[in-house]
């Protein structure tokens, strides 16, 4: 998930890196790259994957040839690494999260936010990512006062994973004070004989109801289309 995407230049340039990886294995597996802002505008720009010649001073001439094609005086993204993304507009600080991912790339809004709303954000993602998955922020950026959510993998580059078991780290989950969604005590009894339901379970139960309309949720808590 590439969360505060812009007109989408980090989004296409994490799925080139991984369709080249991918390209290296014997048995390649499949991969989704999901990329959101709060711009609509940007998001637009972003889905038509169409940029100016001036580009040629960053990507390098052997991926202009692979995943580009020349249009007049513009570079238009080949639609078979368009495919690879989904862009939606998405507020991070009010809409539900993506879920299941095994890496967030969030880099240079942090900054952009007070202690509070970095925490918050920062305990957002650690709900998104599959535990043991990767975060990639920018070079002014931390999750160090998260520690208990994440440990560095390499400070320098700002990149650490999702530690297995911080989501035991507070009673609340951070979803709940994000999107004004009031979960039950994990601890409710149920009438004998019936499962109950996890954690996870009953918030994205509380997402599919509480959700604000333009948002659809998947039968499995993932945001699936803005």
């Amino acid at each position: 998930w590439v969360a505060a995407c812009a007109t989408g230049e980090e989004a296409y340039s994490l799925a080139m890196l991984m369709a080249e990886q991918a390209a290296l294995m014997e048995k390649p597996p499949a991969f989704q790259v999901f990329a959101s802002d709060i711009d609509e505008e940007a998001i637009h720009t972003a889905r038509s994957g169409n940029y100016p010649a001036s580009i040629i001073t960053d990507v390098a001439p052997t991926r202009l040839r692979q995943y580009f094609k020349r249009e007049d005086d513009r570079f238009q993204i080949r639609k078979t690494l368009r495919d690879r993304i989904l862009f939606a507009s998405h507020n991070l600080l009010r809409d539900p999260p993506f879920s299941r991912l095994d890496l967030i790339s969030c880099r240079n809004l942090l900054i952009y936010l007070n202690r509070d709303m970095q925490v918050r954000v920062l305990q957002t993602f650690h709900f998104a990512l599959r535990p043991g998955g990767y975060l990639f922020l920018g070079s002014s950026e931390s999750a160090e006062s998260v520690a208990e959510y994440f440990v560095p993998v390499d400070k320098k580059s700002r990149i650490y994973r999702a530690r297995t078991d911080g989501r035991q780290a507070h009673h609340d989950n951070p979803s709940s004070a994000l999107y004004g969604v009031r979960l039950p005590e994990i601890s409710r009894p149920k009438p004998p004989g019936k499962r109950t339901a996890t954690y996870a379970e009953m918030h994205h139960r509380a997402l599919a109801q509480l959700a604000p309309p333009s948002v659809v949720i998947d039968r499995d808590g993932n945001l699936v289309h803005v």
